[in-house]
């Protein structure tokens, strides 16, 4: 009978989880991890570059995958499991790659250009005025010796750089089988994940429409958001969720640097996990628990969350407020809002349904499936008044939300079906199996030809 909880697998050895300080150690040096796997190759099968034709051809090849989820290949790995300035040359490559890639959406919807402005005329961070900005117009101050929009997409390609290896952290922590010891699997699958989009490609080519866009990068902001909310969630479920000691600065940082670089994802974390530790009431002990995490979340998520919302809103010339309108944006935008939810969630929809006990046994998916649930109400129901109407800005919770739930579940398929147990025994090869890398398939599919458009601006002519 197949096995379904990832927790049921042991992990391997050195593959406990990572705590935030040991983010540093996420990223392996690729060029050592290539050379190592090369110079098993060439030992094992006279591998080379000039034999690499007749290779592919021999039956030998079929070891190669088995060998590349091996114990001794992760045994191996370990042993470069310090950082070096190769992994500062890698962020480096990072750094400049993405800084390249954002520059066909620096104009697209003039996002760019806004917040560049904008904290141009920051005066002071400490004004009310400054806090609007968020953590990207603080961080612009630094790149003054650039023009505004350069220099607000060297900092957002770093934010980028920063959602790279959150996503490797978090595919370590809940597939320690398949990632925990593999460095280089992890940040391939990072860099991967960074493509991923809804499955739009059966409405090409409007592939914008209603959909839950979790792959945009227009927005400096939501890409701040994204990899500082992804560190909140392993944080979250590390510090609240398996009461492990620590965590008195690193959440609530996380918290207020979050819900600044963009409130929405903390707008929806708050309710969802409120609902979580509703069953911590029924007894004495879980009420003296829930001290933890009002203190070192619900207190610092709700004093930024207030602040900007006084900003924001508060003020008698406020341009905008908050209002009900159930689908209002939705249907301003598109006709097919609940076909292109389902699309947009796919693969996760898929996974729970197939596999009901993650959500039991694990409560990092409980977590994410409360939040994106939460952030669906907000997207489908409030809305901005005013000018901001057309806006869609309580969208992006739901953006960050979906990304965190398609990582998570990502990360449980690959702990069922991609650990090396499971490799050697071939056990993988069900219906279920195929299923799931087909939904797969299919959001890989449409998130390039998504970028694609968007990098032709064939999407929006």
């Amino acid at each position: 009978m197949m096995v379904d909880d990832p927790s049921q697998h042991a992990a391997v050895p050195g593959a406990e989880p990572l705590s935030l300080c040991e983010l540093a150690h996420v990223i392996y040096a690729p060029a050592a991890i290539a050379q190592e796997r090369f110079a098993v190759l060439r030992r094992a099968h006279g591998f080379c570059p000039g034999t690499a034709a007749a290779w592919s051809v021999d039956r030998r090849w079929k070891e190669f995958p088995q060998y590349m989820l091996s114990r001794q290949r992760a045994d191996s790995l370990t042993k470069i499991d310090t950082p070096s300035i190769q992994h500062g040359a890698v962020a480096a490559v990072l750094w400049i790659g993405s800084y390249l890639f954002l520059n066909s959406s620096v104009d697209l919807f003039g996002d760019y250009r806004i917040h560049a402005d904008y904290a141009a005329t920051q005066s002071s961070f400490l004004t009310s005025h400054g806090l609007v900005g968020g953590l990207t117009a603080l961080l612009l101050a630094l790149f003054n010796g650039l023009t505004p929009v350069d220099s607000l997409r060297w900092v957002v390609a770093g934010f980028l750089v920063m959602q790279i290896f959150a996503s490797a952290a978090l595919v370590r922590e809940y597939a320690p089988q398949s990632f925990g010891a593999a460095g280089g699997a992890a940040l391939t699958f990072a860099i991967v994940a960074l493509a991923l989009g809804p499955a739009s490609i059966f409405t090409y080519p409007d592939m914008f429409a209603t959909y839950i866009k979790f792959n945009v990068v227009h927005n400096p902001t939501v890409i701040a958001g994204r990899a500082l909310a992804i560190l909140q969630v392993l944080a979250i479920d590390r510090y609240l969720l398996r009461s492990t000691s620590g965590g008195w600065i690193a959440l609530p940082l996380l918290t207020v640097l979050s819900s600044w670089a963009k409130p929405n994802f903390n707008l929806c974390l708050v309710p969802a996990l409120a609902i979580l530790l509703l069953p911590s009431l029924k007894s004495a002990e879980g009420r003296q628990s829930l001290l933890r995490p009002i203190l070192l979340f619900f207190v610092p998520a709700f004093g930024a969350l207030s602040l900007q919302y006084l900003v924001v809103y508060g003020q008698a010339t406020a341009p905008s407020s908050v209002i009900w309108a159930p689908f209002a944006v939705a249907l301003s935008s598109g006709q097919h809002p609940w076909r292109d939810l389902a699309l947009s969630c796919l693969f996760p929809a898929l996974a729970l349904a197939l596999h009901p006990c993650w959500l039991r046994n694990s409560a990092a998916i409980r977590l994410a499936v409360a939040v994106f649930l939460s952030s669906c109400f907000y997207t489908y129901f409030l809305a901005e008044s005013g000018p901001r109407f057309t806006h869609g800005n309580f969208w992006w919770g739901s953006q960050i939300s979906l990304l965190i739930l398609t990582l998570i579940t990502l990360a449980h398929f690959s702990a069922i079906y991609l650990s090396p147990p499971r490799v050697a025994a071939r056990k993988h090869n069900s219906w279920r199996f195929y299923l799931l890398l087909g939904a797969i398939g299919l959001h890989l599919v449409s998130g390039v030809v998504f970028q694609i458009l968007i990098q032709t601006r064939s999407l929006y002519a």
